[in-house]
């Protein structure tokens, strides 16, 4: 069996801070975010973009548009970008880390997995789970470790 190549990128056409940063995880079909960013209609994707560089510019509000789930210890490392197209209910879901905990230790970048959609008020914990499992993989951290080399360095228990 060929071993999963997994990728990273940063989100196209998102100002990035020094303070935050958001990107796609990718290189299996579950791995869906990125490609349902660049293929959102034109006003759907300036409300996404707007919302996500409302959060790289250091907001944590309002919960309407993104939120993490910091109460949840099982998920507290997950996060969620929400908006609604043709009265359905659209999340991307994926999870914040630092990948520079030496040289920038209040970086927060957020790394999206999955996309989804949804019309109940209960968040599906088996979409979060399914972001703990990327987030803890060797190939995740690999992936991301190409743009941000400091983050491979950091001593983790990966699921293979």
């Amino acid at each position: 069996m060929t071993p999963r190549t997994l990728t990273f990128r940063l989100a196209p056409g998102i100002t990035q801070s020094t303070g935050r940063s958001i990107g796609f995880l990718e290189g299996v079909d579950e791995l869906d975010a990125g490609e349902v960013f660049d293929e959102l209609p034109e006003k759907v994707e300036m409300t996404v973009r707007s919302r996500m560089e409302h959060w790289i510019s250091g907001n944590n509000q309002p919960g309407a548009w993104f939120h993490g789930f910091p109460n949840d210890p099982d998920h507290k490392e997950c996060f969620v970008f929400k908006w609604n197209e043709k009265r359905q209910g659209n999340r991307f879901y994926g999870f914040v880390c630092n990948p520079w905990p030496e040289t920038n230790p209040r970086f927060q970048l957020c790394v999206l997995n999955l996309h989804a959609t949804k019309n109940e008020f209960e968040t599906d914990l088996a979409e979060l789970n399914r972001v703990n499992d990327w987030r803890t993989s060797f190939g995740a951290r690999q992936a991301i470790g190409y743009t941000y080399p400091e983050y491979r360095k950091v001593r983790h228990q990966w699921k293979n």
